[in-house]
């Protein structure tokens, strides 16, 4: 009987340490440092866009502007991603490497060029046919 007492005590005693253990190594695990940190607040942009169409044909139109707004960059959904609230509700989402560099594609591209400063440069999608834009945004804290 006393035997059977002991090892149930020892099993339970088992069991404590584990789960004490378990605990306290995920307690300690470190967060690592997010590189999209020393992006994200504040910001004022800088917009000068170029609209373009065709149509009406053969002469078309041209138009730019230049706009600036105080907006901000906050963190994106994906661990690469930021979402830069460049103009009065114009967001652009945004994913970039640990040197800075936004991942470009054909509509978007640019790079922080420091912590305090970036260039972003959108375009309109190569399926618009007959018309379209770029935006050269340039943004500091």
């Amino acid at each position: 009987m006393k035997n059977e007492r002991l090892k149930s005590a020892c099993g339970k005693l088992s069991y404590c340490m584990i789960l004490i253990f378990t605990i306290l190594t995920n307690s300690c695990e470190k967060s690592v440092f997010d590189y999209r940190h020393k992006y994200v607040g504040e910001w004022n942009f800088k917009t000068i866009g170029y609209y373009w169409s065709m149509s009406p044909y053969p002469t078309g139109w041209t138009f730019q502007d230049t706009t600036y707004y105080s907006g901000e960059i906050s963190y994106g959904d994906d661990k690469s991603e930021l979402n830069i609230n460049y103009k009065s509700g114009e967001n652009v989402i945004v994913s970039i490497d640990k040197e800075g560099v936004i991942d470009g594609t054909h509509e978007k591209s640019g790079q922080f060029d420091d912590k305090e400063h970036i260039t972003l440069i959108l375009s309109s999608p190569q399926s618009m046919i007959g018309g379209g834009y770029t935006k050269t945004i340039t943004g500091w804290k």
